[in-house]
């Protein structure tokens, strides 16, 4: 039987989500906290001040906060394209394993025959079945290796994005600490802060969700047909 031998591409392993993330406008350069904190001092004795729903914020701290958004909408998008070549590996080993879970062989107890031809016949039948046995289970094997690629980097993307909001919220909190003790108006501890999109997550999860559903529902019917070959 002829088989289609998919190299399994597992590539990209998102070094950079294990370093400290660095932010443009945010990050590097001049945008040391204490430094910051003077600009929240210098703001709040100019009254600069934005009402936001129940709280304030400035147009400095939305500034950040468009920063550190965009960051993050971008190491979702990062990820994605790092992920591509296992998504699409991935996709094409299932769509193997259903032609071959698809495939049927003639029942061997009723076959009619004798002679070198006819048990030339069952062995290739045999060697047939006994060959889409070992691919199907060395799909499985693959499948499983995306996964667990999947799942590893998707823990290190939770990890990044967490310090990143972090990071942001360090340079924040400095600043706002400046304006509250200068400003003339009593706020609140930290600044409201506007409603958060990220098109880069969306897609990423769906992805995500997308391929992991797929891969268990393929795992599972492979197992299933491993036992009743047993």
């Amino acid at each position: 039987m002829k088989q289609k031998n998919v190299q399994t591409q597992v590539t990209g392993d998102g070094v950079f989500l294990e370093h400290t993330p660095k932010i443009k406008g945010v990050t590097g350069g001049l945008h040391f906290i204490f430094l910051e904190r003077r600009i929240g001092i210098r703001d709040g004795k100019r009254n600069q001040l934005i009402r936001m729903g129940d709280g304030y914020t400035t147009s400095w701290v939305s500034c950040k906060e468009r920063y550190g958004n965009t960051y993050i909408d971008s190491v979702y998008s990062r990820v994605i394209s790092l992920e591509e070549p296992s998504v699409k590996a991935a996709y094409t080993l299932i769509v193997e394993m259903d032609k071959l879970l698809n495939e049927t062989d003639p029942d061997v107890s009723e076959l009619v025959g004798e002679g070198e031809d006819f048990e030339r016949e069952v062995y290739m039948i045999e060697v047939k079945k006994k060959q889409r046995a070992q691919r199907i289970l060395s799909i499985m094997k693959e499948l499983s290796g995306i996964k667990a690629y999947m799942q590893t980097m998707d823990e290190k993307l939770d990890h990044h994005i967490e310090a990143a909001q972090n990071v942001v919220y360090a340079h924040i909190s400095g600043y706002w600490r400046g304006l509250k003790s200068t400003s003339p108006e009593p706020v609140d501890g930290y600044p409201a802060v506007q409603e958060r999109t990220y098109p880069g997550r969306d897609k990423y999860m769906l992805n995500r969700d997308t391929l992991i559903d797929a891969i268990r529902i393929a795992l599972q019917k492979g197992s299933e047909a491993s036992e009743e070959e047993d």
